[in-house]
């Protein structure tokens, strides 16, 4: 694996009707980077994530996961190293139980039972959620659902971890246990949300998308600071970075 483990270099993407969703759009992360795309609704976060594991293809420029460029040719490898963890969690389950869910991308890989057994135990544990393994996952809470969908990737041993919306739909405790568990991992991690205050807290870089180009690539904590940038991408400050109204002190 190269030590550049995620490059995109010029990647442009149109809709059929016309909607130019992606312009010009590069950046590339390192090994065990945690950075966040933020923007507003439309800005394109959704379909650059969906360039990352070929789900989409782009007019023109490139992705390359390490040494591979994201073509048909290289999809399936690059979907073991690239997890996706999707925005509804009801999009990546769908077998009877929590065990099968699980276990349905391993299995794919032709692991004997007994390792197949492993990984899907071992990364419920990882979520907290071993036992749920014989619940359904239809009736689920939306956290339990969450941690199934990120037990669902982890499964798959990936190397790059993205994450659309972690913490929507999530009760405040439900939230608290996403952003505990995003800080444990040392994937690399790309995590898509409107979530400023979580970024904060788990992603050290922060990229804004604003009409399909980045406008600004940093610290996180320095480009959730620019009221100007923000306001312009229809964005907020962060609320733990604003000053609290009663006695102007940050919260």
């Amino acid at each position: 694996m190269s030590h550049h483990i995620l490059s995109v270099r010029n990647l442009e993407y149109c809709y059929p009707d016309g909607n130019r969703a992606l312009r010009g759009v590069s950046f590339t992360l390192h090994h065990g980077e945690a950075a966040a795309i933020i923007g507003a609704n439309g800005a394109g976060k959704s379909t650059l994530l969906a360039h990352l594991n070929g789900s989409l293809w782009p007019a023109s420029g490139s992705v390359h996961i390490g040494d591979d460029p994201v073509l048909p040719s290289t999809l399936a490898r690059i979907r073991r190293t690239v997890g996706m963890v999707f925005q509804d969690a009801d999009d990546q389950l769908f077998m009877p139980t929590v065990y099968e869910d699980v276990a349905f991308g391993p299995a794919h890989f032709g692991l004997p039972a007994d390792e197949l057994g492993k990984r899907v135990q071992t990364a419920l544990s990882v979520v907290g959620a071993a036992h749920l393994r014989d619940r359904s996952s239809w009736h689920l809470s939306a956290g339990e659902k969450r941690a199934v969908s990120i037990a669902s990737v982890l499964a798959m041993s990936p190397d790059i971890l993205i994450m659309d919306e972690p913490s929507a739909a999530l009760d405040p405790f439900g939230r608290r246990q996403c952003i505990e568990l995003i800080r444990s991992f040392s994937h690399t991690r790309i995590i898509a949300t409107h979530d400023l205050d979580l970024v904060l807290e788990t992603c050290p870089r922060a990229i804004i998308l604003h009409e399909g180009q980045i406008v600004a690539d940093g610290p996180s904590s320095e480009v959730l600071r620019d009221r100007q940038l923000l306001e312009r991408c229809r964005l907020e400050i962060p609320l733990r970075l604003q000053a609290c109204p009663l006695c102007s002190c940050s919260i």
